[in-house]
């Protein structure tokens, strides 16, 4: 099975559909972001949540990989989707019936419909939602401040300790940069 000439050349915005094979790259970014955190220990206490929305957003980006290769549809396309609805049709009691959803039917045919619906509606909404989720909890949280052998973190005066620590930050980036200002006007 070739890929069709046609996807790519001929259609309006046809050359997008080649960029789906650079799936594996974002997933070797997230994957090394993922690694990062967990050397650095910022999944601990209050980070908890933050890490979980980023173990679902890894989930999500393998989803987004796999369901882009797919979508080119050439022989390493089908393959892949043929290992796919394999490794979901072991799955004890819903693998037949997911098998079924992924592929439309029984086998690998033309009808693309419902593997095309899960790259393009569901899993980008998901992953902008949990993005945004991700990001607004790292704001509030903060970053970890990174390697600090026996630091010890405490639940009942952390959200104290970090916004005095917000605080100073903020007064020395403000005196930095105004600094910066009347040397530049000067």
């Amino acid at each position: 099975m070739e890929q069709s000439p046609n996807a790519q050349h001929l259609q309006v915005l046809g050359w997008f559909i080649g960029t789906h094979g650079w799936g594996p790259l974002m997933v070797a970014l997230v994957l090394i972001h993922m690694v990062q955190v967990f050397l650095f220990g910022a999944f601990k206490y209050p980070r908890e949540l933050t890490w979980i929305v980023g173990v679902f957003l890894l989930l999500m980006t393998l989803g987004m990989a796999f369901t882009g290769q797919v979508l080119r549809f050439d022989q390493d396309a089908y393959w892949g989707l043929g290992i796919g609805a394999s490794v979901y049709g072991r799955m004890p009691l819903i693998g037949p019936k997911l098998v079924h959803i992924m592929l439309g039917g029984p086998i690998i045919a033309g009808r693309r419909s419902r593997v095309l619906r899960h790259p393009c509606l569901i899993i980008p909404g998901m992953l902008l939602a949990f993005v945004g989720v991700h990001l607004l909890m790292v704001l509030k949280l903060g970053v970890n401040d990174g390697l600090c052998p026996g630091r010890v973190v405490k639940r009942q005066t952390y959200l104290k300790e970090i916004s005095r620590a917000d605080r100073k930050t903020a007064c020395l980036f403000s005196l930095t940069r105004s600094a910066k200002t009347l040397c530049s006007a000067g």
